[in-house]
């Protein structure tokens, strides 16, 4: 994502993945995103608006599902604006590809819905570093 390479950043997408996106409900109301086409529709959308980065802070790991938490850096191309907002995501993996995912605006919802504990991590050090922009 932070290369702004989509074929890359779909690389281990399964072609029929299921992205699910806890902002884009938010925003719009739509947040379901299926196959490749739909992922490509996810990634023009928020390009078309927005300069984002993942930092990545957190990986979690169990069986074929694995929950990232990352904060995310976004600046509006036409205001200027920056938004810092922690993240989560779900992935699902089936044969090493990225079947679905999902992104939650709680860190720790992610980690609810993949039914995966949450390791402790003190907040002020997760999140001090990306307020800086590290």
């Amino acid at each position: 994502w932070n290369c702004d390479d989509f074929d890359e950043c779909v690389s281990i997408a399964h072609p029929e993945i299921e992205w699910i996106s806890g902002i884009a409900r938010q925003l719009t109301g739509s947040a379901v995103y299926r196959g490749l086409a739909g992922l490509r529709r996810y990634w023009d959308e928020w390009h078309e608006l927005w300069s984002v980065r993942l930092r990545i802070m957190e990986i979690v790991r169990e069986d074929e599902t694995v929950v990232v938490v990352a904060c995310t850096e976004a600046r509006g191309d036409s205001s200027g604006v920056t938004l810092r907002q922690p993240i989560g995501y779900v992935y699902e993996f089936e044969d090493g590809m990225a079947r679905r995912a999902q992104s939650f605006i709680e860190p720790d919802c992610a980690f609810e819905a993949a039914g995966i504990e949450r390791p402790e991590v003190p907040e002020p050090e997760l999140y001090s570093a990306a307020s800086r922009g590290r």
